[in-house]
């Protein structure tokens, strides 16, 4: 199963991914939205952790365009993992498509509960 790591900030990105590959997963970064849909054209994900501040972007209008586009399968999760974990962001995120919300960083605990909630893991 491959995940795609939609996120800019490079300490992120190390953390992230460095656990998610831990836990056995292969994964793609995109560190900004505009690579993010040049990977989703070659590329089928089975998850996709997307950053709400992103350089070019927000992490809301790209899940949106997402889902409008038709890039990924409609059964992908499209998760967000971000620093703001407030009740608007939380509403936003529900609005645009993003089925789930985690806070960085993105630890094994955090990643292991979400994978066995989306049935990614056993």
């Amino acid at each position: 199963m491959k995940f795609l790591l939609v996120e800019d900030e490079p300490i992120a990105q190390v953390v992230s991914a460095t656990n998610i590959r831990e836990l056995g997963f292969d994964i793609d970064i995109a560190g900004s939205g505009e690579k993010a849909l040049t990977l989703l054209q070659s590329n089928n994900y089975a998850l996709i952790f997307m950053d709400i501040g992103l350089p070019d972007t927000t992490g809301f209008a790209l899940t949106k365009k997402i889902h409008q586009e038709k890039l990924v399968a409609e059964k992908t999760p499209i998760v967000a993992l971000t620093a703001h974990d407030d009740e608007d962001t939380r509403a936003k995120a529900k609005e645009c498509g993003l089925i789930d919300f985690v806070v960085k960083p993105l630890t094994i605990p955090k990643a292991t509960a979400l994978f066995k909630k989306l049935g990614l893991m056993p």
